[in-house]
This record gives C-alpha cells, structure tokens and sequence, in this order.
C-alpha cells in the first residue's frame, strides 16, 4: 500500500493504525553520529522546590526573610565634570544656529528655475558672460 492509494486510504477500520509520518519517519535509516542525548541533570533549584512544596502542603510559614542592611552609596550620582556643561551649551548653540540660518537664508521652498542648475540659478552669482567666456578662450589658447 501507497500512501497515495485513495482506495486504501477512504478504508474504515484505519484509525488504529500508527499515523502515516510516524510510518515514513520510521523508515528513515538515522546517521550514525546522531545518537540521543543523555538526560538532563537535575535542576539546582529542585531541593529548594522540595522544602517549599512540603512546607506548603503543611501550611507552615515561610521562614523569616533577612533584609541586608542599606549601603552606604551617596543618594545623588556623583557631579560632572566641570568641562561638561559648557560644552553641552557650545554645541547646543551650534546647532541652533544652524536652524535659524537655514531658517534666514534658505530658499523657502521656491523651486529653481527649469534647465539652470547650481549658481546660475540664483542670479548672475558665478555666472559666465560670453565676454568672459571668450577672454577665458584667449588666455588659454596657446
């Protein structure tokens, strides 16, 4: 039988019988360096778990806790270095300058004109003048 075979698949009476992947991993040969792996050991906690089940069962009270007496650590983290907060300010005040000269001296959102890129869009900043152009031709020209 197949496990493709209809026939023998839609047979009443197969509920008893071992799952089909149970079947086909069963005819699978196991490598031989995959042994099983020995047990767990037993966990560390497992006496502990022991007395408080028995104690619970018993409905005894828990054993008094011990509280650590406070540390002696400061209460407030330690100060800064005298170094920081001027430099914290600097960088602040950079940053902020930057904003508000982006703000000041942007271009607010107007697009450049079609085909000018760069500076010859904004004005005649860096702009060559064909009077330019040529005298830039003739001092080159050998």
């Amino acid at each position: 039988m197949t496990p493709t075979d209809p026939a023998a698949a839609a047979l009443p009476g197969r509920r008893a019988e071992v799952a089909s992947d149970a079947k086909i991993t069963a005819r699978i040969a196991r490598p031989d360096d995959d042994r099983t792996p020995p047990p767990l050991p037993p966990p560390p906690a497992l006496p502990d778990a022991a007395r408080w089940l028995a104690r619970a069962e018993a409905n005894q009270p828990p054993p008094p806790v011990e509280v650590a007496p406070p540390s002696e650590r400061p209460l407030s983290p330690q100060p800064a270095p005298p170094w920081v907060l001027p430099v914290l300010l600097a960088v602040t005040m950079l940053v902020v300058g930057i904003v508000i000269g982006a703000l000041l001296f942007g271009h607010r959102g107007k697009a450049c004109p079609p085909g000018k890129v760069g500076a010859r869009a904004h004005g005649d900043q860096g702009s060559t003048s064909p009077a330019k152009v040529s005298r830039a031709a003739e001092s080159t020209a050998l």
